[in-house]
């Protein structure tokens, strides 16, 4: 099921990114994938060492990005996520 929802998740965030590029200031499509993968790793390894649902947590970690390009627009209003 999670190799399901990445496909899906995937295809959503290369869009956004996509869509950005198209609209904005190219940016390098996969981008927010693969930082998304190496954090899901990272989120994978956490919830082992603190005996939590690896699965759960990786799949967590996938949608911490999912909505940042959503539209062709970077966040909601373009305000940078730092602010």
């Amino acid at each position: 099921m999670i190799e399901k929802i990445k496909v899906q998740l995937k295809q959503i965030i290369d869009d956004g990114e996509y869509a950005y590029s198209k609209k904005n200031m190219p940016v390098p499509v996969g981008y927010v994938w693969e930082h998304s993968l190496h954090v899901a790793a990272i989120a994978r390894k956490l919830a082992v060492l603190d005996g939590l649902n690896p699965e759960l947590s990786e799949l967590i970690a996938l949608f911490h990005d999912a909505g940042k390009f959503q539209d062709g627009a970077y966040h909601q209003d373009d305000t940078p996520e730092e602010v």
